[in-house]
């Protein structure tokens, strides 16, 4: 899936180092505290690419029906593929693409008419607020989840206003995840 193929996605690799990464066991690493930033990734910079950011995933649903199609957008390298990491525990999610900054995301979008975008509020040529207005905008069957390492109300309350469908900090997403995509796409 996307998430398996992210490190072609960048140019010149992730450069992630061994100990966020899953082991062979499976353990993963103690993902909202490295997103949060209370855990020291000591990731190198890594100068992403676009090409092939948006390449779909083969389709993948399920036994139980239609799942979540999900387009991760985050300027970090390691945020993004932790946060790819994290949604791939969740039955009934897939990762169908990711983008490196706010104009990939739209474009990404554009091109996989996910269910979902889960952006990133500080990105690179146009941040997580003004990808919600565009997507509100020309795509408002997708909703629209803004995080951030940002914790204040006030993060929540301009994310609304430029129409995303809901703020969370980037150390809540675990333990919010299940009940927002519950109240997101309650049928």
């Amino acid at each position: 899936d996307v998430c398996d193929q992210l490190n072609c996605n960048f140019r010149g690799g992730w450069g992630l180092p061994p100990s966020i990464l899953p082991t062979p066991s499976g353990r993963e690493p103690p993902v909202a505290a490295i997103l949060s930033g209370s855990m020291n990734a000591d990731a190198p910079a890594v100068s992403p690419g676009v090409d092939g950011a948006c390449a779909a995933s083969p389709e993948t649903a399920g036994a139980g029906g239609r799942r979540i199609r999900i387009v991760v957008a985050d300027d970090t390298p390691v945020a993004l593929k932790l946060l790819c990491l994290q949604l791939r525990r969740y039955p009934g999610m897939e990762v169908v693409g990711c983008a490196v900054d706010g104009e990939d995301a739209l474009r990404c979008v554009e091109a996989l008419q996910p269910d979902l975008l889960l952006t990133d509020l500080e990105m690179p040529l146009l941040d997580g607020l003004g990808v919600a207005r565009t997507v509100r905008a020309r795509f408002p069957q997708t909703r629209v989840v803004i995080t951030s390492s940002h914790e204040e109300s006030f993060w929540r309350d301009l994310s609304r206003a430029s129409g995303a469908d809901e703020f969370v900090p980037k150390r809540e997403l675990d333990v919010s995840w299940r009940p927002l995509m519950a109240q997101l796409f309650a049928q």
